[in-house]
């Protein structure tokens, strides 16, 4: 499925060792075109965005990859 990324957000929270996660929302809709479907909000955590040869920004068109409930690709569209 194709989503639309309608935002792009940097946060930070104290992981359950105490240590602080860095990483970024991406706030997803489903592409125009696309079959409906409700919009998502996925975490990239910053030592997994740099394994990506491509990450998304504010208005791109793209395909989301996830295993067990993590995001493992962007692929843009």
């Amino acid at each position: 499925m194709k989503w639309l990324v309608l935002k792009v957000r940097e946060h930070n929270f104290p992981g359950d060792d105490g240590r602080v996660v860095t990483g970024k929302f991406v706030y997803l809709a489903p592409a125009e075109g696309e079959a409906a479907g409700d919009p998502r909000r996925v975490f990239v955590n910053s030592s997994r965005e740099k394994d990506f040869a491509y990450f998304p920004k504010q208005g791109d068109s793209v395909y989301l990859f996830e295993s067990g409930g993590r995001v493992q690709d962007f692929i843009k569209a």
